[in-house]
């Protein structure tokens, strides 16, 4: 049993404050910033960037996986978690307003190309799939949401989004994980600012004796 909604019915808008403009940035790292344009990082969203590093897993599995991410502080961020309703809410639009979330092709342009498919009207479609982290209630087996983009070439507006519930011990969703920050720094870094501050008081020693 599956039940399909559409995102864009349930989506309440996401205000930024006035001039600031949201951006999704390529880390390079596997992650994926979505800078809300505000000061500093407190209030970035950090996203795994591979859905399908979690296909094959069940939901709990999938949970699991995700908090190792914080073990192994992936990406230099330990506030990984599935993405909550309100998360895919930031990171998802059509693309028809400018209240600071991002159209498919956006999104698409950071994430890269989908590996998974699905069908749209029998005509088989690219798609972004995973499961977030709301709960579908009566469903007897258990279960959960999976926030879906597709591409269909074959229409005017190629990407369109919405949600399907499925069972928590089924295996072929994707799963969106996202992680608050700021990232922590290297450990080199550490490394680099300790011998910073020996050399500045070594300096200063040097001065000390020469006067």
């Amino acid at each position: 049993m599956r039940l399909l909604l559409t995102l864009g019915a349930l989506c309440l808008p996401v205000l930024l404050p006035a001039g600031a403009t949201a951006t999704l940035i390529d880390l390079g790292n596997g992650v994926i910033q979505d800078d809300r344009g505000t000061a500093g990082e407190s209030d970035d969203l950090y996203w795994v960037q591979d859905l399908n590093t979690f296909v094959g897993l069940t939901y709990s599995e999938q949970v699991t996986a995700i908090a190792d991410l914080n073990t192994s502080a992936f990406g230099n961020l330990v506030n990984w978690h599935m993405a909550t309703e309100a998360d895919i809410f930031t990171l998802m639009d059509e693309g028809v307003d400018a209240e600071g979330l991002y159209s498919w092709e956006q999104i698409a342009s950071v994430f890269g190309d989908p590996t998974q498919e699905t069908l749209c009207d029998g005509f088989t479609c690219k798609a972004w799939k995973g499961r977030y982290d709301l709960v579908l209630p009566a469903f007897p087996r258990g279960g959960h949401y999976e926030a879906i983009i597709t591409f269909d070439p074959r229409r005017t507006v190629k990407y369109q989004g919405g949600a399907v519930g499925v069972a928590d011990d089924e295996v072929f969703p994707g799963a969106w994980a996202v992680s608050t920050g700021p990232p922590i720094p290297e450990p080199s870094t550490f490394i680099l600012f300790g011998l910073g501050v020996l050399l500045v008081g070594a300096a200063r020693r040097t001065l000390n004796i020469s006067s």
